[in-house]
């Protein structure tokens, strides 16, 4: 009977290189899988890489939306500044205007209601519902009677005398100088108006001046 004989030495070099062919079989495999891998991966980095560059695109258009958006246009700036200095004006005119409710025309026609003979009024202050008149009058009775006037009108609630100062008397009669002999002349007759020696001038001086305070009335 026959024996093949095997040479141990062949069978372990078989050995090894089918060993080897396993592992380059092995690392081809791993890198396949790799590369199978790899396309996903970078199409969807890509896909992502581009859906935020048109969010980022999409923000940066938004972004100067708003901006516009909150800045008017010219027209509408100037509108609003108009419209800023419209209502400072109204304030102002709020704040400043006379009371509600006053007959102002009838009040005005009763202050300038004086006899221009006997007085006259210099000055008419308003503050709220307090009326200031400053003025000149000949004497007491007229400022006396002027107060009368204004208070039957029934248009101030009160009429109150502030204050009254008497004035000195502007004109001073003119005496001659005696003449050569050192006789006085003649008195000077009296005029029309029952003056004598005073100038003309005097008449339209007022002896009195006086602060009268007003309350108007509530409507």
């Amino acid at each position: 009977m026959a024996f093949d004989l095997i040479d141990p030495g062949a069978s372990q070099q078989e050995w090894q290189r089918a060993r080897n062919l396993r592992r380059t079989v092995v690392a081809w495999l791993v890198v396949a899988a790799l590369i199978f891998l790899w396309f996903p991966l970078f199409a969807i980095g890509s896909r992502v890489a581009r859906d935020n560059a048109a969010l980022d695109a999409d923000m940066a258009a938004l972004a100067a939306q708003i901006e516009q958006l909150s800045t008017p246009a010219p027209d509408v700036q100037k509108m609003t500044t108009q419209t800023m200095q419209l209502r400072q004006l109204a304030q102002d005119f709020e704040a400043g205007r006379p009371p509600r409710g006053a007959d102002w025309p009838a009040v005005v026609r009763v202050v300038a209601g004086v006899d221009p003979a006997q007085m006259r009024v210099t000055s008419f202050v308003q503050e709220e519902n307090r009326i200031t008149l400053t003025g000149e009058a000949t004497d007491t009775a007229a400022v006396v009677a002027y107060m009368l006037l204004l208070s039957d009108s029934a248009l101030f609630a009160a009429v109150d005398l502030e204050g009254i100062t008497t004035i000195a008397p502007a004109a001073v009669a003119d005496v001659a100088p005696a003449d050569a002999s050192g006789k006085a002349p003649p008195a000077p007759e009296p005029s029309a108006d029952g003056l004598a020696g005073v100038d003309a001038s005097a008449e339209d001086a007022a002896s009195v001046q006086y602060v009268i305070v007003l309350s108007l009335a509530s409507p």
